[in-house]
């Protein structure tokens, strides 16, 4: 059990290396990252999730979980919005809604609701929902196809909207099959099978070229949903894989392992330190002009939010107390 967890935590660490790159000036360098470097975190929930199909399934076993993802949510909104100083309406009204904006990306006007360095923390409201989702799946096991085609009949659907829905309506039913997919992984035993490996990275090598306008936060899924979820499951194939490979390298392993155990607190946190990097760098730049360079300030950007965000995590989880309000 012990190293089941270590590699999925491997899997979050290297995961939430990837969410930093994509948040950087230099963004480019990881664009190859678009289809996995969200649903790797539900992938890994799924596949952790314990449930034995002989007892008797209660909701309350996944209801319990949703504090763990709320708490931080609310807590790490309040705290954004002291940091950047802004209690406006709009403010306010992103924490509720819980959406980057309220139209779809290239609308002319999107309206922006998550303006105080919050918008990765769609992920929390989002994963709340899919683990509901997930409940009614579990539930209802005997007819786990039919609810796994309701859920993709669902995405496809609520893809064409005019609006993208509060706490991710729209998005959470597709999420919830990569949670789906953890859990069957685990249940085949896949990732011992080197044959299946093989062919999710020749899946995944063969969609490199469209990579483009793949944002699932907004409800972007590049050219079709259908290649999202399928290139999708096999960057999270192909992720594990690699963590597991990882965890045999102590000099891997232990900072990996890390990463991932903090990596609520750097996802949720990483936009102000990020901003503070390019601040630092344009500072840095009046007299070094080296730091005028968008890779320099990216390098930057990615180590400020990587060593803030994890001290921040550990001070957070050093004392009981602040523990249990915050997680």
């Amino acid at each position: 059990m012990k190293k089941r967890l270590e590699f999925i935590d491997i899997t979050k660490g290297i995961g939430i290396l990837f969410v930093l790159l994509n948040h950087v000036e230099s963004y480019q360098w990881v664009t190859f990252s678009s289809f996995f470097v969200i649903p790797i975190f539900f992938f890994c929930s799924g596949y952790t999730f314990s449930f034995n199909q002989e007892e008797k399934f209660r909701f309350i076993t996944v209801v319990k979980k949703l504090p763990k993802l709320l708490k931080p949510y609310f807590f790490f909104s309040v705290l954004l919005l002291l940091i950047f100083n802004d209690f406006s309406l709009r403010a306010i009204s992103g924490i509720v809604y819980s959406r980057y904006c309220l139209f779809p990306i290239g609308t002319d006007d999107i309206y922006r609701l998550f303006i105080v360095g919050n918008f990765p923390l769609w992920f929390l409201t989002c994963m709340s929902l899919c683990y509901l989702l997930y409940a009614v799946y579990l539930r209802f096991f005997k007819y786990k196809y039919i609810v796994l085609a309701v859920y993709f009949l669902a995405s496809v659907a609520m893809s064409h909207l005019p609006i993208l829905l509060p706490w991710s309506i729209d998005t959470a039913p597709l999420l919830t099959i990569f949670m789906i997919l953890g859990r069957e992984v685990k249940e085949r035993n896949l990732l011992a099978k080197k044959w299946f490996l093989l062919m999710c990275v020749i899946v995944y090598i063969s969609a490199l070229r469209i990579t483009d306008g793949v944002n699932v936060s907004v409800r972007e899924y590049g050219s079709s949903l259908s290649l999202y979820l399928v290139v999708g499951f096999a960057g999270c194939m192909i992720l594990t894989n690699l963590a597991l490979l990882l965890e045999k390298s102590k000099a891997c392993r232990i900072p990996l392992v890390l990463l991932g155990r903090h990596s609520l607190t750097i996802f949720c946190m990483e936009i102000p330190f990020i901003v503070l990097g390019k601040d630092i760098a344009h500072r840095m730049a009046a007299f070094y002009p080296i730091f005028e360079h968008t890779s320099v300030v990216s390098i930057l950007q990615f180590m400020c939010a990587l060593i803030g965000g994890f001290v921040l995590s550990w001070l957070l989880n050093k004392n009981r107390m602040v523990k249990q309000i915050v997680f």
